[in-house]
């Protein structure tokens, strides 16, 4: 049984979900009912790896919600399991906290839905406090941060990256090399949208060398294209004309049709930048449908939204400039500064009352401030 949970966390870590689920599932057979503390901590793995394969099959909503309803399954099954947390000894709570903060919390944010993450943060609170270890107390931290990020659509103030920053020490106390990488890269996609553009790009090719060191392929992944989204931040044509086309070969390998649409997004940026017009709407529009046919609507559409407005206002083509316009605005889309969201809202209040050409003025200043503000 013992090496069975092993051999499934290391498939799990190489993105093999299936593989992962199949070796957990016979372990669980093997477990002594006289020991549910072991049958607790094979569900709550397997409830982790059913996030991460609803996560990676998001191209196939049937399939992205069969992966939800079981893990929500096995974290229920460890929580029968384990019983009242008041009651638990030092290793059954920190079992029981995985399964409340890197198991239901983690569900709830990826699904996009930081109020029962928030319920199930609220809930594990004061267990990490009294009895959680440096790794948990790092999830802890970080997964706060990451709702409450998706609370405020991703206007990034100082209490979450306190939050985040939190975590990262946590891990620093004895956590492990991959909860130290996973904090780290958190705190640096935050920073990427706070406006620390330089800080973000040291915590995430921290985070990345200890990935590749570890094996860890689904963290070199987040890593490569947040990286490359660090570029395009920059305004750093060259280096983005160079990361997005291996994001995108990783996110392919690993089956993450998100970061395939970012790759592709960041691709439609360099053909704006270069003038090719037509590869812009090509690619734009590939990632979008990408996007769209996920379960979990992505907040950084804004990637793609930009470069295919400014090539439709170029050519005249101001209805279509103003649908991507309704596209940036749109929940769980990024919220922009209020200047630059008032502008976009103030064009599209103008094409309903029928001011084209007034309409048409607003969406370029928008998108002239929105460069100046690296959003595009």
């Amino acid at each position: 049984m013992g090496l069975r949970a092993k051999l499934a966390n290391v498939l799990w870590r190489a993105s093999r979900f299936g593989e992962a689920r199949g070796v957990l599932q016979e372990a669980l057979e093997l477990v002594d009912r006289q020991h549910p503390l072991q049958a607790a901590r094979l569900q709550a793995r397997l409830g982790r790896v059913e996030v991460e394969d609803s996560v990676s099959a998001l191209s196939t909503s049937t399939r992205a919600t069969i992966c939800y309803r079981a893990a929500v399954a096995a974290f229920d099954a460890a929580d029968e399991l384990l019983g009242d947390p008041a009651e638990l000894d030092q290793e059954a709570s920190d079992v029981w906290l995985e399964v409340q903060v890197d198991g239901r919390a983690n569900l709830h944010y990826w699904w996009n839905e930081p109020e029962l993450g928030a319920m199930a943060l609220t809930r594990a609170r004061w267990v990490v406090e009294a009895r959680g270890s440096p790794q948990r107390k790092a999830g802890f931290y970080a997964h706060l941060a990451g709702q409450q990020a998706r609370r405020n659509r991703h206007r990034i103030d100082e209490e979450i990256l306190a939050n985040a920053r939190a975590a990262v020490t946590a891990a620093g106390q004895g956590a492990g090399e991959h909860a130290v990488a996973s904090s780290v890269s958190s705190l640096g996609c935050l920073l990427l949208w706070h406006g620390g553009l330089a800080e973000a790009q040291e915590k995430l090719e921290a985070s990345l060398a200890i990935g590749e060191r570890i094996g860890d392929s689904l963290l070199c992944l987040v890593c490569h294209v947040y990286l490359n989204l660090a570029a395009l931040r920059r305004h750093d044509v060259e280096a983005v004309r160079f990361l997005a086309p291996m994001a995108l070969v990783a996110a392919q390998a690993a089956a993450y049709p998100m970061f395939v649409a970012v790759a592709k997004a960041s691709m439609a940026w360099v053909a704006w930048r270069d003038e090719r017009p037509e590869d812009v709407v090509a690619l734009a529009n590939e990632a979008l449908e990408l996007w769209q046919g996920t379960v979990v609507p992505y907040a950084f559409t804004c990637l793609c939204l930009w470069p295919l407005l400014a090539v439709r206002l170029a050519a005249g083509q101001v209805d279509k400039a103003v649908d991507a316009g309704r596209q940036l605005l749109m929940p769980p889309q990024i919220r922009f500064p209020d200047e630059l969201e008032s502008l976009v809202q103030s064009s599209l209040d103008r094409w309903d009352n029928g001011e084209h050409e007034r309409a048409a003025s607003d969406l370029a200043e928008a998108l002239e401030l929105a460069k100046r503000l690296r959003y595009a």
